[in-house]
C-alpha cells in the first residue's frame, strides 16, 4: 500500500572561493514549511527538494 505522503527537504549550501560545504539539512512535511524556513537564511544558498 503506498501512501503519498509529501516529503520535503531543505539544504542549505554555504558556498566559498574553494569550496561549497553543506550547512544544514532539514526535513518538512510541506512546501510553506520548507520555504519559510529557507528564507531565514539570507545568507546561505537554499535547495528544496520534493521526494
Amino acid at each position: 500500500m503506498l501512501v503519498d505522503i509529501p516529503f520535503i527537504k531543505v539544504v542549505l549550501l554555504r558556498c566559498d572561493v574553494f569550496e561549497t560545504t553543506i550547512a544544514d539539512e532539514r526535513n518538512f512535511n510541506s512546501y510553506a514549511e520548507a520555504k519559510a524556513y529557507a528564507d531565514l537564511h539570507s545568507d546561505l544558498v537554499p535547495c528544496i527538494i520534493e521526494l
